[in-house]
């Protein structure tokens, strides 16, 4: 029995410094660590058969990889809950003041007709006056045009209910008519990229 868990905890060694090399997979990497606390349970209930020091040493070890296996499935979990689609990009001139904000035409012009302007600006996280001039450079809208205020977007229908999904890698995105409140999209999807969202966003 002692050699069967020191066999298993070698296993484990491998397989976590393997994981924290090349695995990129949530899901993979908290399998690995409820496999770990499994282990860990039973070799506290079997505590008898090992050598103090060799106890001891087992558990810490054990528990370091637990860390580092939470540690990297936190650090995934965060990197897929960034980003935004590439409609927009940044253009420095190298003189003082604020950067020029440069748009997709093509994007704005068709999302102008389905978003709000508020709602568009926080999707694409600018401000909307920024927004506003957009779309009066590119022709879109006319000064002083009242702009479309009937859609709005929000990213997820219940922050809860997708918060519970996040051990699955599922996340919940949805679009509502901000006039009847329809629900005019909705896709589980297992990143929160945004590609991932514009995707959802354009296929609403």
């Amino acid at each position: 029995l002692l050699d069967a868990f020191r066999m298993h905890y070698y296993r484990f060694e491998s397989i976590v410094s393997n994981a924290m090399s090349n695995s990129a997979d949530t899901a993979v990497l908290q399998r690995i660590g409820q496999n770990l606390t499994e282990y860990s349970s039973l070799v506290n209930q079997h505590s008898v058969i090992f050598e103090p020091a060799e106890f001891e040493q087992l558990r810490s070890n054990l528990s370091l990889m637990l860390l580092d296996v939470r540690i990297r499935c936190t650090h995934l979990l965060e990197q897929s809950h960034h980003g935004r689609p590439n409609v927009i990009a940044v253009q420095r001139s190298g003189r003082p003041g604020r950067p020029q904000i440069l748009f997709d035409r093509e994007f704005l012009a068709w999302a102008y007709n389905r978003r709000s302007i508020s709602g568009l600006a926080r999707f694409l996280n600018v401000g909307r006056t920024t927004l506003r001039n957009a779309l009066v450079t590119h022709g879109i809208m006319q000064p002083q045009q009242q702009s479309n205020e009937r859609f709005e977007i929000v990213t997820s229908i219940n922050f809860g209910f997708a918060e519970g999904l996040i051990r699955w890698k599922i996340i919940i995105h949805g679009f509502i008519d901000g006039y009847s409140r329809l629900i005019t999209g909705l896709r589980a999807s297992n990143n929160n990229y945004g590609d991932t969202v514009l995707h959802v966003f354009l296929h609403a």
